[in-house]
């Protein structure tokens, strides 16, 4: 794959040579040959070599294939620490250093990897050099430090933005209020939340949705009540995203009943539910003990065009294992087969436990072998059944044979 790839490149940069030797290359030719081979950089490190090729071959890099290459060969040479600039030829070196464009991209595609060292340096070094990076690309990093649940040094960036003179957006304050909910800051969320709208800056529906499946988390149910009446307020929808995050914190909190209505009223406004809202509600009605009514409105997914998840199915045939209802549990797996959905780890684990609760020792095996054939290894807790059954009096020598070469294996 690899071979091909760099084949590919270099049968480009022989096409790009003769159009300049036949005098018919211009500016589209060499964006072109750039572009494609940009492409196949995406693919492949240790594209120096072409990339030095092309200012052999006069054909100048475009700014996006200059950061391109660059940032995988310094990503290849950075467990040693050298410098991948010296690796590039002069004129390459020119147009890193130069070009502010292909800076804001290394920000963005370290940020993104999650190297925010590398891409603070990047930053530090526009900033010395008098110029300061736009606000998509300060976010940019703003969500990486987030990502890395590194909070006190996205406080410390915008803080810098803001000195720096460049104005917050939403988006901003949104990545900020999302990296202190991750971080179960939800007192340090709710201060920024105020904060920006003092300033003017008016919370879109993403800003809300973080705020919600961030109280929900957290279990602060009437906060969050209060906050959707705002949303109304503001003249604002919330769409499924905000629905889910609500739907999950009541039924995780003991309020399916409000969950259901909500439910309800979400159906009677248009809402269509997708298989997250509707995984939710099965979720919790199978946890209530209503398998009736989770049954019900599994039967139905298929009608309304949605696509059952392994989730799905799992919840489902815990439920129905819980009830004892095992044969019905067994016949989900087969169905959940002929509708194209692979049983996980989950769903062996659920129908192998279901069994052996219900002292179906032999059906249980039967599962057992399926899961060992398709590469699956037990869970901890249906390990331990086994080994329980290891210990009993009661149970066939066989299976005991049985059973110990499993947990051999």
């Amino acid at each position: 794959m690899v071979h091909d790839i760099q084949a590919g490149a270099d049968t480009l940069l022989q096409s790009g040579r003769r159009t300049l030797n036949d005098g018919k290359a211009g500016p589209r030719a060499s964006e072109e040959t750039g572009c494609k081979i940009e492409g196949m950089m995406n693919k492949v490190g240790g594209s120096i070599r072409r990339f030095s090729a092309l200012f052999a071959a006069s054909i100048r890099p475009n700014c996006p294939l200059s950061a391109c290459c660059w940032y995988h060969h310094h990503h290849t040479l950075n467990s040693d620490k050298r410098d991948a600039s010296s690796q590039l030829p002069p004129s390459s070196r020119r147009v890193r250093y130069g070009n502010a464009i292909i800076k804001l991209m290394l920000i963005d595609m370290y940020s993104k990897e999650g190297m925010v060292k590398e891409a603070n340096y990047v930053l530090k070094f526009m900033i010395d050099k008098g110029v300061m990076p736009d606000i998509i690309t300060c976010t940019s990093l703003l969500d990486g430090y987030c990502l890395r649940g590194q909070v006190d040094e996205a406080s410390k960036l915008m803080d810098l933005m803001v000195r720096k003179g460049c104005p917050l957006d939403v988006v901003c304050f949104s990545t900020m209020i999302n990296g202190y909910c991750k971080s179960k800051n939800l007192d340090q969320a709710f201060s920024l939340f105020g904060e920006m709208t003092s300033k003017g800056v008016k919370p879109n529906v993403v800003t809300y949705n973080i705020m919600v499946d961030g109280l929900c988390k957290d279990d602060r149910l009437q906060c969050t009540r209060e906050l959707l009446r705002e949303v109304q307020a503001e003249g604002l929808t919330p769409n499924l995203v905000i629905c889910a995050s609500l739907l999950n914190g009541l039924c995780k909190n003991g309020q399916l009943n409000e969950a259901i209505a909500k439910y309800e009223q979400m159906e009677k406004k248009g809402f269509i539910p997708d298989i997250v809202v509707l995984y939710i509600i099965i979720d919790g009605l199978c946890e209530a003990g209503k398998l009736g009514d989770a049954a019900n409105i599994f039967s139905k997914l298929l009608s309304k065009g949605l696509q059952p998840n392994c989730r799905t199915y799992n919840i489902m045939m815990k439920g129905l294992c819980k009830k004892g209802l095992l044969t019905q549990a067994n016949q989900l797996l087969t169905n959940m087969e002929e509708h194209g959905c692979c049983p996980d780890q989950s769903t062996y684990d659920t129908l192998i436990q279901g069994f052996l609760h219900n002292n179906q020792v032999k059906r249980a095996l039967q599962v057992i072998d399926v899961m060992v054939a398709k590469g699956f290894q037990a869970d901890a807790q249906t390990a331990s059944l086994v080994l329980d059954l290891l210990a009993h009096d009661q149970v066939d020598k066989s299976v005991k044979d049985w059973l110990q070469n499993f947990v051999k294996h």
